[in-house]
């Protein structure tokens, strides 16, 4: 398909500047044809495998597809999730025989990093320089020791936020119960100086 696409190129090129220089009067229409036909190319349709052990997600993934590939008309993404307790050894096998997914959900820290280390992901550091804004406490579950990262965090899982009462009482706060006051309640304890979130 590359080989086919570049040829496909190459073709259009030598076409557009046959036309330009033979024909100076159409300059233009060959320029603005030229410009078609390159958009054209750039819009081929590709399908991107995704892969993940969430089957559990897969009416969410769908739907997040759907808005994606609506806004994306020549892109299909084609969600294989494989069930939790086979997802390591076939995304193993997978990657090992050539035809992993072209996106794939890391499980975090020694997983993760074996898979970095067999060569099959790349590193993301200048790929995506906004990684580097991320809470270390987000990325150091997808980056190696030397700061190579290999993974982007797509969620974070709270089991629970503890408090110290007495800071609640010092300012009147109670326990809140929507998220609304749970985000005021942050901001009247940073407006007091204090520390919201503790690792």
């Amino acid at each position: 398909m590359k080989k086919s696409l570049l040829w496909l190129v190459i073709m259009l090129l030598t076409v557009s500047m046959v036309a330009t220089f033979s024909l100076a009067g159409c300059k233009e229409e060959a320029v603005e044809e030229e410009a078609v036909e390159e958009e054209a190319v750039e819009e081929e349709p590709v399908t991107i495998t995704l892969t993940s052990w969430r089957t559990e997600d897969i009416e969410r993934m769908n739907r997040i597809n759907a808005v994606f590939m609506e806004e994306h008309p020549n892109i299909t993404v084609d969600f294989q999730p494989i069930k939790d307790t086979e997802y390591d050894a076939q995304l193993t096998s997978s990657l090992e025989t050539g035809v992993g997914a072209d996106i794939i959900w890391l499980r975090s820290y020694d997983p993760g990093e074996i898979i970095y280390n067999g060569g099959y992901i790349s590193e993301l550091n200048d790929a995506i320089p906004e990684l580097a804004d991320f809470p270390s406490a987000a990325i150091n579950a997808w980056a190696t020791d030397d700061g190579v990262i290999y993974g982007v965090p797509v969620a974070g899982v709270t089991h629970g936020i503890f408090y110290i009462e007495s800071i609640f009482d010092q300012y009147g706060l109670g326990e809140p119960e929507t998220w609304a006051e749970f985000i005021d309640l942050c901001q009247t304890l940073k407006d007091n100086g204090e520390t919201v979130f503790a690792p």
